[in-house]
């Protein structure tokens, strides 16, 4: 399952999330299942990028769209760059 970073630079803009996401699903073959990513220890925390309430809200999103989601260790509680 390859992780979709799509989401990465996005996140801070509606929709361009929605395009993102529609690709994605348009172009999984049938049966196919998603990964999505926020964050990774090669970028700043989602916290640090667009603050704790929006992490809040995109860690959200993260968690109910369809596949599985990846959460990088600490964005889960709001951490930031340190």
């Amino acid at each position: 399952m390859p992780f979709n970073f799509g989401l990465l630079g996005a996140i801070d803009n509606a929709g361009k999330v929605r395009q993102i996401v529609d690709t994605i699903e348009k172009v999984l073959p049938p049966g196919a299942w998603p990964s999505y990513v926020l964050g990774s220890h090669d970028e700043s925390r989602i916290a640090a990028r667009v603050g704790r309430d929006r992490a809040r809200v995109a860690m959200m999103l993260l968690l109910t769209l369809r596949g599985t989601p990846v959460v990088y260790y600490g964005d889960d509680i709001g951490m930031t760059d340190v």
